[in-house]
Formats: structure tokens, sequence, C-alpha cells
């Protein structure tokens, strides 16, 4: 029985593989470049993945390794002392960099695979609190979104997983990933680029939070970026109009329950998630 269930989990496996290569295979063939330029270039010919070797080792105080409670969310005072570097996600391997970095994160805190859904989130809220704003990023307003397509099949998660740094595997709440083979190779990009602390920052802010209210503060969130790019500082019942103006977004409404009570409590979690965070980034 025990290898029939083997042999079952393996069956299924090579079916979801193969419908996501077909998926990436569209994607790559369909899918305008969000930087311009035709179609999305395939992983294995990334421009901006480098070929060398890690960099030099930095002290290894910066590098989250430990999986004590401590190390997993420092305090307050911990994270102020962490050095400030540089930490845009502007090219590719950065973003692989960055996904490599939340998913240990997240295994470290809870030992469980984190989903794509979580994942693509995670790395909004990331670099949301590293100070980005959403015309910087290339998320889209898909129905669970924001959604970024080009990170699953060209960037981001799709480096990490040829780099080998991350693998999938299936946990208590079904498949996601967690920490490959060669994941000692990011510590010192970690290190390097900044992306220890938001990805520890993600998972101590998020990691018991519901996926509704991921994708309640993720929508509202985008919904407020906007309008602001617009010169609007919108209200709840703005916010509300934003989502409901949109085919995509529409039926979040229902979904999520979301009246205009609902989208102002978000409104001030958010408030309180990025914007304090974007105020110590200037000081």
């Amino acid at each position: 029985m025990a290898l029939c269930d083997r042999l079952e989990e393996q069956a299924r496996e090579g079916e979801r593989l193969g419908a996501e290569l077909m998926a990436s295979l569209v994607h790559v063939l369909t899918e305008t470049d969000p930087d311009g330029g035709g179609a999305v270039e395939p992983v294995g010919f990334s421009a901006d993945t480098p070929s060398v070797a890690a960099p030099e080792q930095a002290n290894t105080s910066e590098i989250p390794g430990a999986k004590s409670a401590h190390d997993v969310f420092p305090s307050e005072a911990d994270k102020r002392a962490e050095s400030k570097v540089t930490s845009e996600v502007d090219t590719r391997f950065k973003e692989a960099v960055l996904v490599g970095a939340i998913v240990k994160a997240f295994f470290d805190a809870g030992g469980e695979p984190i989903g794509n859904f979580r994942l693509q989130k995670a790395v909004y809220f990331a670099r949301r609190h590293n100070g980005e704003h959403v015309g910087q990023m290339e998320y889209l307003k898909k129905a669970a979104g924001p959604y970024n397509p080009s990170m699953k099949y060209s960037g981001g998660i799709a480096i990490a997983k040829q780099k080998s740094w991350l693998r999938e595997m299936r946990g208590r709440f079904g498949f996601g990933h967690v920490p490959g083979p060669a994941a000692e190779e990011m510590e010192n990009w970690f290190a390097k680029y900044g992306f220890g602390d938001p990805a520890r920052w993600v998972a101590e802010h998020f990691r018991f939070k519901k996926n509704e209210e991921w994708e309640t503060l993720a929508t509202v969130d985008y919904a407020m970026e906007h309008l602001q790019s617009l010169g609007v500082e919108a209200d709840a019942a703005q916010v509300l109009q934003y989502i409901r103006a949109d085919d995509e977004w529409r039926p979040k409404i229902e979904k999520l329950r979301l009246t205009e009570m609902s989208v102002g409590t978000a409104m001030l979690e958010v408030k309180a998630l990025f914007s304090a965070e974007s105020g110590d980034d200037s000081v």
C-alpha cells in the first residue's frame, strides 16, 4: 500500500509538472515582457542572472541561519541594527534571492512549505516593506491578485528552482516551496542585498493570517497605491469603488465579503504596516 501511495503521488506530480510546463510554454510564447521588447525571456537565458560565484563571505551575524525563535523573529532593536543595504528588487536575480529568503524564513518559522498563492503575496509585502511602490513592480490585477505571472515562469521563482535554491514538496496544506539542496548558496546573497530582514518581517507579520486576509490586504494596498499615483488620497468608499469598477477584481467583493467597514479596517492595517516602514527608511 505504501508503494502504491508513492506511485500514485509520483503520477500526480508528473501530471502537475506537465501542466505547469505547458502553461510555462504558453506564457513564454504569448506573454509580453513587462520591460518591453517582445516575449518573456526563458529563465535559462535571463540577462540579469549572474553566472559568477557567490559574493565574498559577509559577517555571519547578518545571515539568518539559526532556527531559534530569536533568529527567526529577531527583536526590533536587532532589526534596526542590521546594515541598511540598497534592497530594491530591480532584476530577476534579485527577485530570486528575495523568493529564496522568504521560503527559508517561512520554513524556519513553521517547517511547512509556502504555496504559490502566499509566495506571490509575500514577495509583494516584502517589497512594500522595503519602500517600493506598485508602480515599481510588475504585479497585475488578476483574479486572485495582485499577481506577477513572470515571477513564476521566468522570474524569481523559476530562477530559484533552476538553481536548486528551493524545491517543491507536499506539506499539511498541500504543495509548496521549501529550501532546496543548494539553499546554502543563497546565504551570502541575502546579506549582500539585505533581504533577510524583509523576509523575516513577512513571516512574522503574516504567517498566522488566513489566505483571505492576505488577499484583502494586498488588494486594498494595491488600490490605495494606484489611486495615490493618480493624486487621489482615497477613502474606504473610493477604494471599494475602485475594486468594483474592475472586471477582474469585482468578484472579490463577494468572495472576500468586502464592505466599506472591512475595507476601512484593511486600510488602517495597511498604513500601519507600510507607511511607518517607509517613514523609518527615510530617516
